[in-house]
Order: C-alpha cells, then structure tokens, then sequence
C-alpha cells in the first residue's frame, strides 16, 4: 500500500522510472537554475509596485480600479498576503497589462 502511495506521488512531483520504483524525484522547470522555488508573493508585490508606481497610480487608485481595498493591496505590495488569482487577474487588468506581466521576474523577460 505504501509502495502505491508513493508512487502516485511521484508521479505527480517527479519522474518516476523502473530504476527509481519509491524515489521521488522533484520535478524542476526547463531552464531553471535555482535549487528553491521562486517566491511567489515577493515576485507579484515588486511587479504591482513597479507597473502601479509607472502609471503613477497610488495604492488607492490602483485598489479603486481593480475593485479591491487599499489596504488589501499594501498588504500585497509588502508581499504579506498571498493573493489569489482571481485578484491577480483583477490587478493585472487595472494594470492595462497581460496577467504574465505580474508572474514574470524582470530579468527574464530581458
């Protein structure tokens, strides 16, 4: 049962071989260098910050247009909530920008 276990959890976080019956292998993006996750909710708060600030938007016209609260948006922008997609999406629009814009590190999309 265990064996079974563990098996259907690697197929889903790795790749699992006849070599490897019971090792999980983590499974890593192509063309990814690091060794840990990116940091989700500091990527999107420096993103909101940067695109809000060239707009010269404030926290609260930002939060206005998105349809959000501006201190739920202060909370997002000091990376201390972690947001749901479906505002994301929201910010993105308010942005005028593809929702990629907000997942994406600035050094990659150089």
């Amino acid at each position: 049962m265990l064996l079974i276990v563990c098996l259907l959890i690697g197929c889903r976080l790795g790749v699992t071989t006849a070599s490897t019956v019971g090792a999980v292998k983590p499974h890593r993006p192509q063309g990814s260098s690091s060794d840990h996750p990116v940091d989700g909710r500091r990527l999107i708060a420096e993103n909101v910050r940067r695109l809000r600030a060239q707009r010269g938007l404030s926290q609260e016209a930002l939060a206005d247009r998105a349809g959000l609260h501006r201190t739920y948006l202060g909370s997002v922008e000091r990376a201390e909530r972690n947001i749901s997609i479906d505002n994301v999406c929201r910010l993105a629009w308010a942005l005028g920008v593809d929702v990629r814009r907000l997942l994406t590190s600035k050094r990659r999309r150089r």
